[in-house]
């Protein structure tokens, strides 16, 4: 393991335990081992360290989805909820931690980063569906973007601590939304409600 590597991960066992706020640079020299020099070499700033164990998670999350969006032996809608789905195919422990309220600065840099990245890549779906004549829309990277930002600001934010009635209903609006959007017959987008329940 690097020496880079192992400040990224031994800092994030910090801010899991203690919480961003509370851990200084001081506490990561400490738990590393390591002289303050050696730190700053690798960062800048404790913020610095923070940005890049967000960069590794989201592009460990990016691969996937892109992955996912280039392979055209899935099916258009299958493709289209499982890049969706990859938003919340993350390591557990870390989506837990980043929805604990004194870790608010972290969610905020995951969901732009998810808002800066994800439409891009779910763009490939969308323009195969198009030409497959399944959807219809004069603003295909919008559409995108509009169902990230719902995605990642309405159902990832109520999905801790929300009942089933409710998550299910959201999820339903969701399917009836895409439907709309895309002009796509009732039906299209219902297996989502499905994979969502698994």
């Amino acid at each position: 393991m690097s020496r880079k590597q192992e400040i990224l991960d031994i800092a994030f066992e910090l801010f899991e335990k203690k919480g961003y706020d509370t851990v200084s640079t001081n506490d990561i020299v400490k738990e590393v081992g390591i002289a303050r020099g050696t730190l700053y070499h690798h960062f800048k700033s404790k913020e610095d360290i923070l940005d890049s164990i967000i960069e590794q998670f989201c592009q460990k999350s990016f691969d996937r989805a892109r992955q996912i969006a280039q392979d055209s032996s899935i099916p258009v809608t299958q493709r289209l909820a499982q890049v969706i789905a990859s938003l919340n195919a993350q390591d557990n422990q870390l989506f837990d931690y980043i929805h604990q309220p004194q870790n608010a600065l972290m969610h905020e840099k995951i969901s732009h980063s998810i808002l800066s990245e994800l439409p891009s890549i779910l763009l490939r779906v969308i323009q195969d569906g198009i030409e497959l004549g399944m959807m219809e829309t004069p603003y295909p990277y919008e559409a995108c973007e509009l169902i990230v930002a719902y995605v990642n600001g309405v159902i990832d934010n109520h999905a801790l601590g929300s009942s089933q009635t409710n998550q299910k209903r959201r999820m339903e609006s969701f399917i009836y939304h895409l439907e709309l959007l895309f002009k796509a017959p009732k039906g299209t987008f219902d297996f989502i409600l499905d994979l969502s329940q698994h």
